[in-house]
């Protein structure tokens, strides 16, 4: 009897223990992760390898294995004591969880517990805009595995740029800095009321006074006239063609007709620089420019600065000796836009060939008629010409041709309106300029 007894108490204990032992393995051995973690991405392959930890229990004797799950394939390797490690091809919807022989965990998202972003960047670092002037914002990004993106941009100064439709609008003049959530990455934006944003003017505007800027605010234009001709292609047809609408549609004044009083040449006669014809680089309103002037034949004088004429137009008010505003004549502001778009135009005035007249080796001058006009051949970028006349076509829409052009009874430098049904009756010839500008950029044939 007591045998019996004895052998009853004895199961009864084996059996508690093994439901206690059962218990704990039931509750400690239930594998949980601690962590994901990313290792490694190999580019050229397109696989990355995980790290997946469990938390740590009080039994360690079962093996446990992880589980990597999309597109019903499975992806399994065997934990190394809390660890284990799995290369995965790419894909974007992976679930994850640990697993032994009696227990599965919780099934995890995989892009939720990693950092799936490997660059976002700006694609520039600083961009400038007029007062309501707008721009989009442009970005690089890469992911490891493929996301769709929304970004939260917002504006650290909201007087000065604020972010309206996912675009950059220009406030009040001022700096701020665009940034994204989730990233410490910074946009620079520079809000000024130094210029417009482009705009074809209805009436016409008021000629620049002399000294009308501060140095700094000089250095300030010549900035923004080099970030658009940049955006536009320095070294393209686009850039050529960026130069000619800053100076007639967003600078704020008009540049003054001024009779060139000599070119840059071997001549010796009305040797000259910045006198009616400015190639340089940047705007000619800072006495800081005076030390690139070479020659003179009067003085140096910004634009918009008396200076002694010495050509004679009395109808215009040009009579010899009589001081005149400093500016540009004709072909002096389309070799003006050349040089600044990033090219030589070869022009006598701007200091390479003796000899040549209006431009006249940029391309091939053609008889402008009706029907060339229409005909759609003609790129926004090209020149008319007339005698004695060159002119830059700065945009161009189904019925008109927009041209810039410097002119005595124009006043000076301008934008303006050329029907294409009637242009050949003001100009006689179109120059073709794809050889001389041999690449076309980010070009428009409209600014908006």
């Amino acid at each position: 009897m007591r045998e019996r007894i004895k052998l009853i108490v004895t199961l009864i204990l084996i059996v508690f223990l093994d439901s206690i032992v059962l218990f704990i393995f039931t509750f400690n051995g239930n594998p949980r992760i601690k962590s994901i973690r990313l290792l490694n991405y190999n580019e050229k392959t397109d696989v990355i390898t995980i790290e997946v930890t469990k938390r740590e229990s009080i039994i360690y004797g079962y093996d446990f294995y992880c589980v990597a799950t999309s597109d019903n394939a499975d992806y399994i390797e065997k934990g190394t004591k809390n660890k284990c490690e799995l290369e995965l091809p790419i894909k974007k919807d992976y679930k994850i969880h640990l697993e032994n022989k009696y227990n599965k965990t919780e099934t995890l998202t995989l892009m939720d517990h990693i950092d799936n972003m490997l660059e976002f960047s700006f694609d520039k670092d600083v961009i400038y805009l007029a007062v309501e002037q707008e721009t989009n914002i442009s970005y690089k990004d890469k992911y490891i595995l493929p996301v769709d993106m929304v970004y939260d941009f917002y504006s650290l100064d909201e007087n000065v740029a604020a972010i309206v439709d996912n675009k950059i609008v220009g406030k009040n003049p001022g700096t701020t800095y665009i940034k994204v959530k989730g990233s410490e990455v910074s946009l620079k934006v520079v809000v000024t009321d130094l210029i417009s944003k482009p705009t074809l003017a209805t009436t016409k505007k008021e000629i620049v006074p002399c000294k009308a800027y501060t140095e700094e605010e000089a250095t300030l234009l010549d900035d923004l006239l080099e970030y658009y001709i940049r955006e536009a292609g320095y070294g393209t047809r686009a850039g050529a063609v960026a130069a000619g609408r800053f100076l007639t549609l967003q600078f704020k004044y008009r540049i003054p007709y001024f009779y060139e009083n000599g070119r840059v040449n071997n001549s010796g006669v009305h040797l000259a620089d910045g006198e009616g014809r400015y190639y340089k680089k940047g705007l000619y309103l800072s006495e800081s420019k005076y030390e690139n002037i070479l020659y003179t034949y009067a003085d140096k004088k910004m634009w918009g600065c008396p200076l002694k004429n010495g050509n004679s137009n009395p109808r215009y008010g040009f009579i010899p000796g009589k001081l005149m505003p400093n500016g540009l004549d004709c072909s002096g502001f389309v070799s003006w836009a050349l040089v600044n778009g990033g090219f030589d135009p070869g022009d006598v005035g701007a200091g390479q060939n003796e000899g040549i007249y209006q431009l006249t080796d940029t391309g091939e001058f053609t008889p402008l008629t009706r029907d060339l006009a229409l005909s759609g051949k003609i790129k926004t970028g090209d020149l008319f010409n007339f005698w004695g006349h060159i002119a830059l076509i700065i945009g161009q829409d189904e019925d008109n041709y927009y041209v810039a052009e410097s002119l005595p009874h124009l006043g000076g430098v301008i934008a303006k309106t050329y029907p294409k049904k009637t242009v050949a009756n003001t100009f006689e010839f179109v120059v073709f300029m794809d050889v001389f500008y041999k690449k076309d950029g980010n070009l428009t044939d409209y600014w908006e």
